[in-house]
């Protein structure tokens, strides 16, 4: 999904999706998609630059060959540089005329899999707010999954209920409040296995109540950083990407790839199972190390936390010791208690061992930034030997704005707005943080 604004990072995905299914002509494909097409899906011109240009023959190709079903996402209804919304999005309607039951929501089978599609943009939707599911809907998607026969259910929809939010633009994106808690008791209540969402653009997975939740947002569009401590969050990497989903009898396997092969992600769904996790937000002191050096290890089951903090394992129900553990920091045990078909959370940090600790506060009090505050430059001294290898400053929510590697010893900050900011020196492979305040 979101292949909005970088339409050849489209076109790279899916020329792999491309090489994908054609390797394997026996599987009947289908490509579903999250929403968010182009960047103002209220003009013309924008389908004719960002969708349907010449340029981007994967694109064409794959809409020839296999199916192409999307559903609705806010951005097909904007005009031009954000100017107000057409509700009623023409537009996406004419390039897919699907079936609709009512505006933009529908379903279909395809296999064994039923499929159903959620519009969050109502009449009375504004246009630059959280999607909602109107009673009408609703009422339509609890009689859409009580009447399926199919083993598998999918919902496809644009805002997810459970994801990482955004922390890298000005823009927020919470999770969203009728997904929780409208749509989510539905999804339980019949059996729903998977829910594909969009609108952040970075890869998540997420699992509520033994559902996965998953944001397929690197269709092309400018990637987002995701943000820390989202609950039910396993998962997240800030990559273009897509899903390659596969199933086999009473097994749904889905692999999340890179354009170029890489493997981000591997999930297996039983079909009448509901999974028991641990699952959680990692943080530790500051000092050696990056968060996703930390090793977690259940009971001989090893993982790694990803590079914000999350981490997620399937466990079967049962009392377990996961042991978090790190060089130069105090290995913490809990004990932890899993249960089918829900999630077991924790929020854990990790100190640095006392001797440790010590050393680096010393390493700190060698460093001095003047002017503080400042305008145009600031200077960076450090004394007894220490030697800064790298200089990062960053807005308040988390955006790296200026970025100096190798011996620094001014820093031009004149490009920055007034305000508080964080810089980050790194040292001896330990990252000191300060505020910056530019007048």
């Amino acid at each position: 999904g979101d292949t909005r604004t970088h339409f050849e990072v489209h076109d790279a995905v899916s020329e792999a999706m491309i090489a994908d299914y054609t390797a394997d002509p026996d599987y009947q494909s289908i490509t579903i998609c999250t929403g968010d097409l182009v960047t103002y899906g209220a003009e013309e011109s924008e389908w004719q630059e960002q969708f349907f240009t010449s340029t981007t023959s994967n694109i064409r190709q794959k809409m020839a060959e296999v199916p192409f079903v999307s559903c609705l996402g806010n951005h097909e209804l904007y005009y031009d540089n954000y100017n107000g919304g057409d509700i009623t999005t023409p537009l996406f309607g004419k390039y897919f005329p699907y079936p609709f039951v009512e505006r933009r929501y529908w379903s279909f089978d395809y296999g064994p899999v039923h499929f159903t599609y959620i519009d969050l943009y109502p009449a009375n939707y504004d246009p630059y707010d959280q999607g909602l599911i109107d009673d009408e809907q609703l009422a339509w998607i609890e009689n859409d999954l009580s009447s399926t026969t199919k083993d598998w259910k999918i919902v496809v929809l644009h805002e997810p209920g459970w994801s990482a939010g955004e922390s890298s633009s000005s823009s927020s994106h919470p999770n969203n409040e009728d997904v929780q808690n409208l749509l989510q008791p539905l999804c339980e209540q019949y059996g729903v296995q998977l829910v594909f969402a969009g609108h952040n653009h970075y890869y998540a997975k997420a699992c509520k109540n033994g559902i996965y939740h998953l944001t397929a947002a690197g269709g092309g569009a400018p990637l987002y950083l995701p943000a820390p401590d989202y609950p039910n969050v396993m998962k997240t990497r800030q990559i273009h990407h897509y899903c390659k989903a596969e199933i086999m009898d009473a097994t749904l396997s889905v692999t999340v790839l890179t354009p170029e092969g890489e493997i981000v992600d591997e999930i297996t769904i039983g079909q009448n199972f509901l999974p028991g996790h641990l699952l959680g937000y990692l943080t530790k002191e500051e000092g050696t190390g990056d968060i996703s050096d930390v090793l977690i290890d259940v009971e001989g089951e090893i993982i790694h936390p990803d590079s914000i903090g999350y981490y997620g394992l399937q466990l079967e129900p049962g009392t377990y010791d996961a042991t978090f553990s790190l060089e130069g920091y105090e290995s913490i045990i809990e004990t932890v208690e899993i249960f089918e078909g829900t999630e077991t959370q924790l929020d854990t940090i990790i100190m640095l061992i006392t001797s440790v600790f010590k050393n680096i506060q010393n390493q700190f009090k060698n460093i001095s930034i003047s002017p503080n505050p400042a305008t145009n430059m600031i200077s960076i001294s450090s004394k007894n030997g220490v030697i800064i290898k790298e200089v990062n400053i960053y807005n308040q929510i988390g955006q790296r704005l200026i970025h100096k590697k190798g011996k620094t010893n001014t820093v031009d900050v004149s490009m920055l707005r007034q305000g508080m900011y964080i810089v980050e020196i790194e040292i001896d492979n330990v990252k000191y943080r300060n505020k910056l305040i530019i007048e």
